[in-house]
């Protein structure tokens, strides 16, 4: 009887290592990309998007590494010939619907719910909210207007408090 414990209790002693280094690696946060979403902007070279950001008067706020957001972030490609004469006004309501006032991961997870359920809406620095899914295996942000999917390779970056996301196109919420 003692002999046929003995392997289990080898087997248990070294799986315990390794369990306690799982936790341990899941506890370990992803690194910095950037201090704030502002620099993030700034480091990806999304210069476009920067200038809305500043037309909009927007640096301040999200240069702050404390503020817990996502920043969905349309790529160089996304701005082609998009908004050559908006106002400041709407500059500044395109880029808050960019904003959603809480972090959100890019994860198979309730934030991001596969149709047929209905989609997660999320609140943003606008009066609209984000409306998120994850759909024909991509994740998509659903405007009223344009759509946008999140590129590959360009989810769950940290920034400060923040996580900016990096989208193939503009996110818009008027038709």
């Amino acid at each position: 009887m003692q002999k046929a414990l003995l392997p289990i209790a080898l087997l248990l002693m070294l799986a315990a290592p390794a369990t306690v280094s799982a936790r341990e690696l899941q506890a370990v946060k992803p690194p910095q990309f950037a201090a704030s979403l502002y620099d993030a902007l700034v480091i990806a070279r999304f210069d476009s998007f920067r200038a809305l950001v500043d037309a909009a008067g927007l640096k301040a706020y999200l240069s702050n590494p404390k503020l817990q957001a996502t920043l969905l972030a349309p790529d160089e490609g996304a701005f082609a010939t998009l908004f050559a004469d908006c106002s400041k006004a709407g500059v500044s309501a395109l880029v808050q619907y960019h904003i959603m006032t809480q972090p959100v991961r890019v994860a198979l997870d309730a934030n991001w719910p596969t149709p047929p359920q209905p989609f997660r809406q999320i609140p943003t620095a606008s009066p609209t909210k984000m409306k998120l899914r994850f759909f024909e295996n991509r994740w998509e942000a659903h405007g009223t207007g344009r759509d946008a999917f999140v590129r590959p390779g360009g989810a769950n970056f940290a920034c400060g408090a923040g996580l900016l996301h990096v989208m193939d196109n503009v996110i818009t919420f008027k038709p």
